[in-house]
């Protein structure tokens, strides 16, 4: 834990802590202040639906109500890795000095702040993460995609390519693990930074580590419909830009959709699949736990997450969509279910789908296995 971190969790000690923002990010914030005893008042969130409710028991309010607090006691902390700085902006604005307001894992989280014209964000020339301290000499080159589960710098703590390496530096080979996992990227993303970044680079093998953002419908979703190659930072962006301007283009096309969200992986992932056989690269398609896909010991922090609405919508799409990648993509030889890789351990997800580092670690342990198996190298 780096000395941010561990600053930031002193300062709340003893105040009347609030969390900023009811989501995934506030839950794997929320399981480690009760693990180290401390008490959350409640969660502020602008999303009028999920005010007068509760997550995990604790109420959700709106941020207005931040308005009543005695600040002498008080520490908001924004737990939402996006528009940190536009809630700090507003709170500033509603008249709380900044020593109010903290950032979770202000480091790390912030990985992808370059507004990429191809893939809504990324972080520019730095997308190819080298996960070995002295880059370059090694004679194999593996590289990973995915989203925030696979992103280097997410939540301040190694990741599952960074364990690889190490995994792979202890038994002596000579391979050298790129990383360039970005948060809230799908296998559409995924795709585009293969065809963009990742062939040049000229990999001995790619390993996709995906399936979450691809069946969760809040990912990525502009409105009702959901265009493959455009995000929604693209949509904001664009639209920010058309916004009262008229001229020439007052509208933007961003292609129409008519695959399901199955259908949408299931192509990604051929399609990754022959462009890594075209050019001499072998493939991994490794479909990723979550919450809904693993079974927990009763009454721990997992198991009442996956009691909340939320969660039981999402198992509801999961199944289905789980269902169908059985039956279609299960057989084929460069597809690896991991799925159900955490079932009995109750203490390594912290929300749904993001994991410890002991978890990103059991992940590591796997592909080498399967690595090593396969003969993928």
């Amino acid at each position: 834990m780096n000395d941010k971190i561990t600053a930031m969790w002193n300062d709340i000690q003893g105040k009347k802590i609030v969390l900023y923002g009811a989501d995934a990010s506030g839950l794997a914030f929320l399981r480690e202040a009760e693990e180290r005893g401390l008490r959350i008042e409640y969660f502020a969130d602008r999303d009028e639906s999920k005010q007068g409710k509760s997550l995990l028991g604790v109420p959700v309010k709106s941020p207005m109500d931040l308005m009543y607090e005695d600040p002498e006691d008080l520490r908001i902390v924004i737990t939402a890795p996006g528009g940190r700085i536009a809630i700090e902006k507003a709170l500033k604005e509603m008249g709380f000095d900044e020593t109010l307001i903290v950032s979770a894992y202000a480091e790390g989280r912030g990985g992808a702040d370059y507004l990429d014209s191809l893939l809504g964000i990324s972080r520019g020339r730095e997308t190819l993460v080298p996960m070995k301290d002295t880059p370059g000499g090694a004679e194999k080159k593996i590289l990973t995609i995915g989203g925030s589960t696979t992103d280097p710098y997410w939540d301040g703590i190694h990741s599952w390519p960074w364990f690889l390496q190490k995994l792979c530096d202890e038994a002596g080979f000579s391979v050298e693990v790129i990383n360039a996992g970005v948060m809230g990227y799908t296998s559409s993303a995924e795709l585009l930074v293969l065809l963009r970044d990742g062939v040049e680079l000229k990999p001995d093998l790619v390993i996709s580590f995906s399936g979450y953002n691809d069946y969760s419908p809040s990912i990525n979703v502009v409105g009702k419909n959901r265009f493959r190659y455009t995000t929604r930072n693209l949509f904001i962006t664009w639209n920010q830009l058309l916004k009262g301007k008229g001229g020439e283009y007052e509208k933007v096309y961003y292609g129409e959709e008519k695959s399901d969200l199955y259908d949408i992986y299931a192509q990604n992932v051929r399609v990754m699949h022959g462009i890594c056989t075209e050019f001499g690269a072998g493939f991994m398609e490794i479909f990723q736990p979550s919450v809904v896909s693993t079974d927990f010991a009763p009454g721990g922090f997992v198991e009442r997450v996956r009691k909340e609405p939320f969660a039981l919508e999402l198992e509801q799409v999961w199944k289905e969509f789980y269902g169908r990648f059985r039956e279609d993509l299960m057989d084929l030889p460069y597809v690896y279910d991991f799925s159900r890789i955490f079932c009995g351990r109750d203490d390594v997800l912290v929300d749904l789908a993001h994991v410890t580092e002991d978890g990103n670690m059991i992940i590591a342990e796997e592909v080498l296995q399967k690595i090593r198996e396969d003969k993928l190298l």
